[in-house]
């Protein structure tokens, strides 16, 4: 199979970029084409200039020389057009895959945006439909519930005969806690006089002719231990474990709902501290009742030429003549 030639690669690497079609990894494949081929032709023109001594330092005739030189000169400057063109070419190539590149990313940019925009407006819709109706269902559970305990503590300082008193919401939040449970385990140890000395087993021991028993405890570095007399004791040690659930936090003080809009008011705002259910009731009113927020706008004054301020909307302002020219005029 034939090589193609500088000339049709260079042809090749036009027909590339002139189709609307090509992918950018084709434009730079002809890209790198086009490199090749300048790279090859900087080598043949720097061939052809050592010819071209050879041929001015031949011996033949002049009018022979003169043709050589010729048939040389007239190659070179086709190899030079030849080199221009590719050299053009790979520019428009360059600037055609930066363009298409750019494309690239604005269409990722773009569809990234609208991807953005779209969530953005359903998260808000559902945002702020969930606080609008989280609001309303907090302020009716609050209220619930502060009727609740209110008629809970009524009932139970009044039981009817036989009832067991109702439990606070707060205690049945808190959830059923697990019984104690006590662990007895028994072990005899060796005591001398008031003193428990060693847990049997764990110490060396000999017992005596009396009933007692010898015990060595060893000493330290500086010490050989001591020898004791002591009596064999009957103990039981006795774990009890019980269930160390804290209370919750009280419901009002650790329930708060914002509302979306941060001029309108909360769905109910967390108590600072424990009040009796009956005052929660004054707190929902004081809530509902409350205004729309109001802030003061902030108010920045600026003074300045007209000039300026056109400039700085947008507008295209020409220079004015200094205040001198103009008394001049």
């Amino acid at each position: 199979m034939t090589k193609p030639t500088n000339t049709d690669r260079i042809e090749s690497a036009r027909k590339s970029l002139n189709a609307p079609a090509s992918k950018i990894a084709e434009l730079e494949d002809a890209e790198a084409v086009l490199t090749h081929v300048l790279v090859e032709t900087d080598a043949e023109l720097e061939g052809m200039a050592g010819r071209r001594r050879a041929i001015l330092a031949a011996d033949g005739p002049a009018t022979e020389i003169d043709k050589q030189l010729e048939r040389h000169d007239e190659a070179v400057r086709t190899l030079t057009r030849r080199n221009e063109v590719a050299a053009a070419l790979s520019t428009k190539l360059a600037t055609r895959v930066g363009t298409d590149r750019e494309g690239e990313r604005a269409v990722k940019r773009q569809a990234a945006y609208d991807e953005a925009l779209k969530l953005h407006v359903t998260a808000t819709n559902r945002v702020r439909d969930f606080l609008d109706r989280v609001g309303r269902e907090a302020r009716e559970m609050v209220r619930e519930y502060a009727q609740s305990e209110i008629k809970t503590a009524a009932a139970n300082d009044d039981l009817p005969l036989g009832a067991a008193a109702i439990p606070s919401i707060e205690f049945e939040r808190k959830g059923k806690l697990q019984p104690p449970k006590t662990e007895v385990g028994p072990f005899k140890a060796f005591v001398h006089g008031m003193r428990r000395i060693a847990e049997q087993g764990h110490v060396e021991a000999a017992q005596r002719s009396d009933g007692q028993w010898e015990i060595f405890l060893p000493g330290d570095s500086t010490s050989g231990g001591d020898y004791l007399t002591c009596d064999l004791v009957d103990f039981v040690e006795v774990t009890e474990t019980r269930d160390a659930t804290p209370w919750p936090e009280n419901l009002a003080m650790a329930l708060s709902v914002p509302s979306f809009f941060v001029t309108e008011r909360a769905g109910w705002i967390a108590l600072e501290s424990s009040i009796p259910p009956g005052s929660i009731a004054s707190a929902l009113r004081a809530l509902e009742s409350l205004p729309p927020h109001r802030y003061e706008p902030r108010v920045d004054t600026r003074v300045m030429r007209p000039a300026a301020w056109r400039e700085l909307n947008g507008e295209v302002v020409e220079a004015e003549p200094a205040p001198g020219a103009v008394a001049a005029e």
